[in-house]
């Protein structure tokens, strides 16, 4: 057993994880201009690219400064299970980075591809995921899920807060500036951000 106790707070080791947008519809689509140009008090009508542009990146900033995925998404999460403890239940739980989880597609180890008897737990912060007893004890595993949603309506408030916040911010500062003439992101946006954070119990 390999001594994990200094290592990631996501189960006791370094956090390897990619992430994949899915589905043809991004979210950035789906919210309508109007709404965006009423939120900057913007006259209505003409080009709306540079909006979608600046909203869609304020989507991504968004997700990465709150550790989250609004966006619809797979992810592949990369475990030690030499790392993972047996609690007094005896059962392996490991926790899901950049949630909200949607759902657990399957783990695969060394041996098969686990796609049954994978209970999801969305009541604790990260979200989490029980092992079947079947996958293996020790070596690595790979656990696939989706997070994320594919319509704006579906976005909490506070998370279309922080987004919007972050839409102005960025709208306001689209141009090529020297690094010391950059501003720091507002304070409401910051917390607005705390508050949308998936990873980070409030």
């Amino acid at each position: 057993m390999p001594d994990c106790s200094f290592l990631h707070s996501f189960n006791r080791q370094p956090l390897r994880i990619t992430r994949t947008r899915v589905g043809v519809t991004r979210l950035y689509t789906t919210a309508t201009t109007s709404v965006l140009q009423e939120y900057l008090r913007l006259p209505t009508g003409g080009s709306t690219t540079e909006l979608v542009r600046t909203f869609a990146a304020s989507i991504a900033f968004t997700e990465e400064m709150a550790a989250t995925t609004l966006d619809t998404s797979t992810l592949s999460l990369k475990i030690d299970l030499d790392c993972i403890p047996i609690d007094s239940h005896s059962e392996r739980w490991v926790e899901l980075p950049l949630g909200p989880v949607t759902g657990v597609t399957n783990v695969v180890d060394a041996d098969a591809t686990h796609t049954t008897g994978l209970t999801l737990d969305t009541h604790s912060t990260p979200h989490k995921v029980q092992l079947p007893d079947a996958v293996l004890s020790d070596g690595y595993a790979t656990i696939s899920y989706t997070a994320g949603v594919d319509d704006w309506d579906d976005v909490t408030q506070v998370q279309q807060t922080a987004v919007l916040f972050a839409f102005a911010h960025h709208w306001q500062n689209r141009e090529a500036v020297a690094a010391t003439q950059l501003y720091d992101i507002p304070y409401t946006l910051r917390q607005a951000l705390v508050l949308a954070d998936y990873s980070v119990p409030i």
